[in-house]
């Protein structure tokens, strides 16, 4: 079987047309022979979106690949015109989502992709926050500067999508962005870094839950973990950070996380506690002053991810009574 696989996969790079699905027994052949034929379209399209359409409800994710590494990107389900709420939106409401991370310079490029969830034409105003201004971004299709940090973004219905990718600038820039949008839309940012020996990492990032609680998981022999904090508030937040450690051992960071209005913080494990030597692993725990967007990044190397928060349910349970 080891013999035979790398035998199929150089056959099918000589002879790419012959190889369909239908002649395909196992499931890494299947893998394989998918990720030839994305490669074919990627050399002849430069962006652009996927639809899948099936006859039942199914879970889909997408793979980027980014060099040897890759990200797991959440599918966006455009909803059915039946199952549209015809009341959304019709007094005016602005929905607005918030993407907690945006990186561009220093080997790092954020790729932000809005996609209308309304079945009619969308409008959305992209602001840009901290570090991070529209200049960072080149023009495209459907987008127009509205000065330093605002963009206007324009959507076709029914799945439109404007996607903006960074120019990948010499000097590192962090922020965050916000949308304010007629109608509601899924945001992504697929933040890559590169190395001087090619691409090092590839995250995919979503808007997360604003609260003022949020809790990570840390596991042992992960590397490092950075901790970013979006304040999208005009007045700064001051964020207290525990880490529960095995045998009911607790640590407290010697002093508060800061974060600024319309700003985003990032703060190492390694700066905020000192960590035992035989660490294996433990929680950390972000208590703040108000609403903050919080995501870890667990680093090895050149590697990352983007780690969601795990917010307490009684902070859920309270947004959605005040939302009514």
């Amino acid at each position: 079987m080891s013999r035979r696989i790398p035998g199929t996969a150089q056959a099918m790079n000589l002879y790419p047309d012959y190889f369909t699905f239908t002649f395909l027994r196992n499931p890494y052949e299947r893998f394989v022979s998918l990720w030839l034929d994305l490669r074919r379209v990627a050399r002849e399209r430069r962006g652009g979106a996927v639809e899948v359409k099936c006859d039942r409800p199914v879970a889909a994710l997408g793979l980027p690949l980014h060099g040897g590494d890759f990200a797991a990107l959440e599918a966006v389900a455009i909803p059915a015109p039946e199952e549209a709420d015809p009341e959304e939106g019709g007094d005016g409401k602005r929905f607005r989502e918030v993407l907690p991370l945006v990186l561009d310079g220093a080997g790092f490029r954020s790729d932000l992709i809005v996609t209308n969830l309304s079945e009619t034409a969308n409008r959305c105003t992209m602001h840009f926050n901290g570090e991070i201004h529209a200049a960072r971004f080149p023009s495209a299709a459907g987008v127009t500067r509205d000065g330093f940090y605002r963009a206007m973004l324009e959507l076709a219905g029914d799945g439109g999508q404007v996607r903006l990718s960074s120019y990948g600038w010499h000097s590192l820039a962090i922020g965050y962005a916000a949308l304010d949008c007629d109608a509601p839309v899924a945001a992504r940012n697929l933040l890559t870094a590169g190395t001087a020996d090619g691409p090092g990492g590839i995250a995919a990032l979503a808007p997360v839950h604003l609260a003022r609680e949020v809790r990570f998981p840390v596991a042992p022999r992960m590397g490092s973990l950075a901790l970013t904090l979006t304040n999208d508030a005009v007045s700064g937040a001051s964020c207290r950070a525990t880490l529960a450690l095995p045998g009911e051992r607790t640590l407290a960071s010697g002093s508060p996380i800061t974060v600024e209005g319309k700003s985003t913080a990032v703060r190492f494990l390694a700066d905020l506690f000192e960590l035992p030597y035989d660490f294996s692993g433990g929680t950390v725990d972000l208590l703040c002053d108000r609403e903050t967007a919080a995501v870890a990044l667990p680093v090895a190397g050149a590697a990352f991810a983007a780690l969601p928060p795990i917010v307490p349910v009684f902070e859920i349970t309270a947004d959605a009574a005040d939302a009514e």
